[in-house]
This record gives structure tokens, C-alpha cells and sequence, in this order.
């Protein structure tokens, strides 16, 4: 009789450790992470600019951040800057962003951002290394 007890007992253990696991898990949920974070930091790795989420009131994308050395750096493009559009496509978000960027990848080496700085219009060209991931895509395939 002494197994059969040591069996119930270690199904009794496993069956609160599962319990406990599920309301833990329940009151832990994973966070997806938001399109536009996800968009703000597939920008940052490609071009080695921090933008703003969304456009501000005066409209663009505000930059926020500039890599030393990355490539919007070596184009021109300083913290302040407010970027307004892809060739003649204006830029409202940064997840918008991403999707000109890729139509133009696709039709031009050169990428030319339309910025405003201080006043200043001036068209600053990157050259391309090939489309962005889109958030929410992996391996190429948008879910």
C-alpha cells in the first residue's frame, strides 16, 4: 500500500505545480510588441537613425537619434531633422515608412528622403542594400 501512496502523492504535487504554472502564465501574458516599435527599430538597424513613431504636427518623422557612422550619418542627416517624404510619397509613421522604402528598393538603388531642417528643404540620397522586413514578418512571410 506505502507505493500507492507515494504515487498519489507525487500526482497531487505534479497536478498544483501544473496549476500554479497555468496562473502564473495567465497573470504573465506575452506583450506582442507594437507595429510601429517593431517598424522604429527595423529603421534604426537599416539606416542607423532613431525616428518618432508618428508624424508630429508639423508633419514627417521627426529623427531623434543619429548612429555616429551609420549610414544616415554619412548622408547628412542630423537629430532634429524631420524626414517628409520618400521621393514624391509622404511619410506619416514609421511602419509606412518601411513600405515606401521597399517599393523604391524595388525600382531604384538610390533612395531619396525629402528633410526638413530648420526651415531648409533638401532631398539626401541612401543607397539601398535591399528591402526591409515588414513587423509581424518572419522569414519573409507577413502573418
Amino acid at each position: 500500500m506505502k507505493p500507492r501512496v507515494r504515487t498519489w502523492t507525487l500526482l497531487l504535487i505534479a497536478a498544483i505545480g501544473f496549476m500554479a504554472a497555468l496562473f502564473w502564465i495567465r497573470a504573465n501574458p506575452t506583450k506582442e510588441k507594437n507595429p510601429l516599435t517593431e517598424a522604429q527599430e527595423t529603421i534604426e538597424q537599416a539606416f542607423g537613425m532613431k525616428l518618432a513613431l508618428e508624424s508630429g504636427p508639423q508633419g514627417g518623422l521627426p529623427v531623434e537619434a543619429v548612429e555616429a557612422g551609420g549610414p544616415a550619418a554619412n548622408v547628412g542627416v542630423e537629430v532634429g531633422d524631420r524626414i517628409l517624404a520618400v521621393g514624391d510619397e509622404s511619410v506619416w509613421h514609421v511602419y509606412q515608412l518601411i513600405e515606401i522604402v521597399n517599393r523604391w528598393v524595388s525600382a531604384s538603388p538610390g533612395l531619396p528622403l525629402l528633410v526638413e531642417r530648420e526651415g531648409e528643404y533638401r532631398v539626401l540620397v541612401f543607397r539601398s542594400s535591399g528591402p526591409l522586413p515588414l513587423p509581424g514578418e518572419e522569414d519573409g512571410h507577413q502573418h
